[in-house]
């Protein structure tokens, strides 16, 4: 397939998808139920924005793909929070298109599901930002060396290996890895699990599952008034969030021992 052959694939499969969502309201007016509606802009969204990662950067997992080409999980977490919001929104409103609400698009955000946005949007700009101290030094060539023996001995291609100052990256973007979103990203610490991202990925799953579960139930029980806010979320879920982001964050402006030692 040429690359003219692919753009016009992108293209129409996007423009494919947007009918189907414009064209919703009559699904929710057949067979389909809200809760199954639900389920499908939830996948269409989700379609989308994986074509349009494959469109921008040539791999189906472009979209969570970051400058190191590595697999983001800061990127992950935001596109699937995004999808999740969007997804309900639009359920909602073509809900009460169907029904002939005269404000369909009244429908109230609370201000824990911003708050929620905003620490995602946060970790997202933040990431690397915080990370940019460790890319702005350099790692010994003993460190790069042992680094590609410990990634070498776990069946890693050293040739699809990078470094980025302090930083781990991968050479081109196909090489990018989904163990990379639980990969620590300092060459000193190559190859090893990073417990900040495992339990930000555990949060984030379990509130996500939770906040989930609510919005399909609450649009599964919608009836002739329409659907005209989100369900409310505690500050449990907040708290869980913050408290994991914070760590996410943390963990990426403090460079590790051996790092501060070789800055001294």
């Amino acid at each position: 397939m040429t690359a003219h052959q692919q753009s016009r694939f992108h293209g129409i499969a996007l423009l494919v998808i947007i009918g189907v969502l414009i064209f919703m309201p009559r699904m929710l007016a057949g067979e389909l139920s809200n809760s199954r509606a639900w389920l499908s802009v939830v996948l269409m969204l989700v379609i989308f924005t994986v074509v349009a990662g494959h469109w921008v950067t040539g791999v189906w997992r472009g979209a969570f793909i970051n400058d190191r080409n590595r697999l983001s999980l800061s990127q992950l977490q935001l596109i699937l929070w995004t999808i999740i919001v969007l997804a309900t929104f639009l359920t909602g409103a073509f809900t009460n298109l169907a029904i002939a609400d005269p404000k369909p698009l009244n429908i109230e955000v609370p201000e824990a599901l911003w708050m929620l946005m905003g620490i995602s949007t946060v970790s997202l700009i933040g990431s690397p930002l915080l990370a940019s101290r460790k890319k702005a030094q350099q790692a010994s060539p003993e460190e790069e060396a042992k680094a590609m023996n410990e990634m070498a001995d776990r069946g890693r291609d050293a040739s699809a290996l990078d470094t980025a100052g302090r930083l781990l990256s991968n050479a081109k973007i196909t090489d990018a890895r989904w163990s990379d979103i639980f990969e620590a990203d300092e060459v000193s610490r190559a190859g090893r699990l990073d417990m900040s991202k495992i339990q930000m990925t555990f949060f984030t799953l379990i509130v996500a599952l939770v906040y989930a579960s609510a919005l399909a139930s609450k649009i599964n029980g919608l009836d002739a008034e329409g659907f005209h806010d989100f369900p409310a979320i505690s500050e449990s879920m907040i708290a869980l969030l913050g408290i994991s982001h914070a760590g996410f964050l943390t963990s990426k402006a403090v460079p590790e021992r051996e790092n501060v030692k070789a800055a001294e």
